[in-house]
């Protein structure tokens, strides 16, 4: 009966190591295909911070929030010290036609951001 138990129990542990295992291994292989990605500065929003657009622009201006330009509305770019809404509105474009931006330096293909705007919104941006 004992050795009942044993089994079972070393059965049940190799199985929890194996599923372990398996998302250690996954989620290793959506990090290196940037589909996961680890901000060097992330501040989670709370939506209702969203509907208070002075608050929401007093931190940025702090730099106490950094927006994901991969998932922004138009809103949330619009708030970053430099970019209006023209230039939010030209972002989210970009976005739809060419997928997740893989750099910063990307937004370099954007008209009307050059490299002195995009050193002033880095502090307030990331992947």
């Amino acid at each position: 009966m004992k050795n009942k138990l044993d089994e079972k129990l070393m059965i049940k542990i190799l199985l929890a190591l194996t599923m372990a295992f398996g998302v250690f291994i996954v989620s290793f292989q959506l990090f290196e295909r940037n589909m996961i990605t680890i901000p060097e500065r992330m501040v989670i929003i709370n939506s209702s911070e969203i509907n208070l657009p002075e608050s929401f622009k007093e931190k940025m201006e702090n730099g106490t929030i950094s927006v994901n330009i991969n998932t922004a509305e138009k809103e949330e770019l619009e708030q970053i010290p430099g970019i209006g809404e023209t230039m939010a509105q030209r972002i989210i474009e970009y976005r739809e036609e060419n997928g997740r931006f893989s750099s910063l330096e990307e937004l370099l293909n954007i008209p009307r951001i050059g490299e002195k705007t995009l050193e002033k919104i880095k502090p307030y941006i990331y992947l």
